[in-house]
């Protein structure tokens, strides 16, 4: 998976770009200069690499259980 940045038209555009069964998929995630504000934004908050200290990366709000690794293929 990786990053694209386009110019339409004069404008910067961020795309995420990645391989789904042989083929390339392209997704639309915004123009550059409002992610970079929103990142300037998280700096000035104080937030380090987009999370803040207090995150402990668990999810609050679990949905369903997945399958059992014993059923996955492979």
């Amino acid at each position: 998976m990786g990053y694209v940045v386009k110019r339409i038209k004069g404008n910067l555009y961020v795309y995420e770009q990645y391989r789904e069964n042989g083929k390339v998929v392209t997704r639309y995630i915004g123009p550059l200069e409002r992610i970079v504000e929103g990142y300037k934004r998280c700096q000035e908050m104080g937030l380090r690499g987009g999370t803040p200290d207090w995150w402990t990366g668990r999810d609050l709000n679990p949905g369903p259980l997945g399958c059992k690794p014993s059923a996955l293929p492979g």
